[in-house]
């Protein structure tokens, strides 16, 4: 039953696919109204992270592996946008982003179950 504060962890994948696919815009100068945020702490999930999520769910064990494959996203997009900002090549970059885009989802869906199988 996804409802509530249940709710919100559902979304942090949209969230997420979100944010990537602007760092990615970004990168391949598509124009945008700002800068993609690329403060792990300071985007919609990582402020959701350090606050309700880790409140709600930081007891559970992928909690913390969702935290880690969330950084490593981040640590990527910066390296994208490094890359754009030298003129250097962004596919590679971009590509490997995008495989950390899929790991974070992977991951957070494992939390998602976790949060069910407790709540059953």
């Amino acid at each position: 039953d996804w409802t509530g504060q249940l709710l919100e962890l559902l979304a942090m994948e949209s969230v997420h696919r979100d944010w990537v696919a602007r760092v990615i815009r970004y990168a391949s100068g598509v124009p945008s109204l700002r800068h993609p945020e690329l403060e792990e702490r300071m985007c919609i999930f990582g402020r959701w992270y350090s606050g309700e999520g880790k409140r709600l769910y930081g007891d559970l064990g992928g909690f913390s592996t969702v935290g880690r494959l969330h950084q490593e996203a981040h640590l990527l997009g910066q390296a994208l946008l490094r890359a754009h900002e030298r003129g250097a090549g962004t596919a590679a970059a971009a590509h490997d982003l995008l495989e950390a885009r899929d790991r974070f989802i992977a991951g957070l869906r494992q939390l998602q179950q976790q949060v069910l199988t407790r709540l059953a």
